[in-house]
């Protein structure tokens, strides 16, 4: 069992890395988290290592480095849980 925060940092990245065109409203949307949230589970990220960009000019997020997390792995947990963005 994984612990809710870092589920929702796992589906977090998967959603920035598989819609980086989406601004950051748009996941929010998706994954049904209020913004607060959002800025809380991209602090958390960086401060795990994760890499990530923000460009000002179309307000969105790019993943440049996983950090402690082996991409793989949690796209591989995505499926088998199908935690997915939009249950995809």
């Amino acid at each position: 069992m994984v612990h809710p925060k870092i589920e929702n940092l796992m589906k977090a990245l998967v959603a920035l890395d598989r819609y980086p065109h989406k601004s950051k409203a748009e996941i929010m949307s998706d994954l049904g988290i209020a913004r607060a949230t959002a800025m809380r589970i991209l602090t958390s990220a960086r401060k795990l290592g994760v890499k990530i960009n923000y460009d000002r000019k179309t307000t969105r997020y790019y993943i440049i480095s996983w950090g402690i997390f082996d991409r793989a792995a949690v796209y591989k947990w995505c499926r088998k849980t199908r935690r997915t963005l939009n249950g995809e």
